[in-house]
């Protein structure tokens, strides 16, 4: 009996050291990797690099190239003084639109596009809705000219651009993380509900890397978002070619950096979180398998 508990205490042990993962030094093969580095070995991972650098440096810390002075201020103020035109006028028009709009609402009734009195009650009234509506996209189109003359006097390369260009790429990268917050909060949702995964370790990873592939998703999805605005920004401002096409080449590198920068900290903390985790549980392995067993192992005979 004594050898049979030391045989099935041995194969106990065994089995605890085949469930530890091997996972290799982190640290150290980074540190590796970075003393072995040469940049003139790897040219083009160098200037992706340096091009990463320049992307967070044009959104962080470079000052505008163009500064603004009080002649081109007093120029941008007395144009967008002049976009506001006379709010009497505006205020007159809208009411003429919300008044034939009104009027074109109460004549339809139901299914009115197959009741021969209604249906010609209404497009007699929707033509003077469209006239109306007219009236107020030529004076949107007028002020957005003004505006657009205005911000031109300004420069695209001024605070005022630069400005205008980071606050609509914040707001698609909140737009972007709200989506992997929200997707990976329902996905969470669903794995615990459903009850697939029963093992803690193995849900945790699934969360994981579900938030991994939310989050990309979003950020991913923000860099078009701004690409698709950014030309009507650079437009606004009545830029040359050159200029133009070279503002937009730097915002959207900086888009870019900072873009896979969240994400590139995005995994490294992933990996880890991950890492300790598995750390742990081989620790746990190591100290629980030869007690546990000594426990498992006893049996009761009758003779």
């Amino acid at each position: 009996m004594t050898d049979r508990y030391r045989s099935d205490r041995s194969n106990r042990s065994a089995y605890a050291e085949d469930r530890v993962v091997q996972i290799p030094d982190l640290s150290d093969s980074l540190w590796r990797a970075v003393r072995g580095y040469r940049p003139h070995r790897y040219p083009r991972s160098t200037g992706i690099f340096a091009l990463w650098l320049f992307g967070l440096f044009a959104v962080f810390l470079s000052p505008a190239p163009v500064k603004i002075t009080q002649e081109k201020l007093d120029r941008y103020t007395q144009v967008v003084t002049q976009a506001q035109g006379d709010p009497k006028v505006r205020a007159m028009t809208e009411q003429r639109l919300w008044e034939a709009t009104m009027y074109t609402e109460e004549a339809k009734v139901w299914f009115w596009r197959f009741r021969s009195p209604h249906n010609e009650i209404v497009k007699q009234r929707l033509a003077k809705q469209y006239v109306a509506q007219a009236a107020v996209d030529k004076l949107n189109k007028q002020r957005a000219a003004l505006m657009s003359e205005a911000k031109s006097q300004l420069g695209l390369w001024s605070d005022a651009g630069i400005e205008e260009s980071k606050h609509t790429f914040w707001k698609s990268f909140e737009a972007g993380k709200v989506f992997g917050r929200r997707q990976t909060l329902w996905d969470a949702i669903v794995t615990v509900i459903a009850g697939q995964e029963r093992n803690a370790m193995g849900m945790l990873l699934k969360v994981v890397f579900s938030a991994l592939v939310n989050f990309t998703i979003g950020m991913v999805s923000s860099i078009f978002v701004f690409v698709f605005k950014l030309p009507w920004i650079v437009a606004d401002y009545k830029p040359g070619w050159v200029s133009g096409t070279a503002f937009f080449m730097v915002a959207l590198t900086g888009a870019v950096s900072v873009i896979t920068a969240f994400l590139g900290a995005l995994y490294g903390t992933s990996a880890a979180g991950i890492y300790a985790a598995v750390s742990l549980v081989n620790a746990n392995s190591r100290l629980q398998g030869p007690q546990g067993g000594r426990a498992a192992h006893i049996r009761y005979h009758t003779d």
